[in-house]
């Protein structure tokens, strides 16, 4: 999604008032922030920290391999390999294990793995519950290599 489109949403859903993006768009200017940290400011202070299902039902149907599991699917995998769901939303962790699916493909399929769900649930809640994981959470997954 683009900033615009990122900024008519939030005014559609009455996220934030024009005078509050205006103020973030003000601020930006003067600092000369790049177009992609101005996305994540607006991003932040409308959805939190939290990306919301219509971000992850974007990454999902964007990756290069598509939807391997549903969420449903995925949601049962969490459970059995012990997320915790205050630090990490359902969704996210849908399209996180679809997005590592996709990019480490070609290792699981080395060692036999593509098809087991738990691997890259595992890997999935390795990866952002790590105790130097240094604020690692699937928004900065999101916006480092995705957006």
């Amino acid at each position: 999604m683009e900033l615009t489109e990122l900024i008519s949403e939030v005014k559609r859903e009455g996220k934030i008032s024009t005078d509050g993006l205006l103020m973030i768009l003000a601020d930006a200017v003067q600092k000369e922030d790049d177009p992609l940290e101005v996305y994540k400011d607006v991003y932040k202070k409308a959805y939190g920290t939290k990306l919301n299902e219509s971000t992850c039902k974007t990454w999902v149907s964007n990756l290069p391999d598509g939807q391997k599991w549903t969420m449903e699917q995925t949601t049962e995998v969490g459970q059995r390999v012990g997320v915790d769901w205050s630090k990490m939303s359902k969704c996210e962790f849908w399209a996180c294990m679809n997005a590592f699916h996709s990019d480490f493909m070609r290792t699981a399929k080395k060692y036999e793995l593509q098809d087991e769900p738990e691997f890259f649930g595992d890997l999935v809640w390795d990866y952002f519950n790590d105790e130097d994981a240094h604020g690692k959470c699937p928004m900065t997954y999101y916006f480092t290599f995705v957006a």
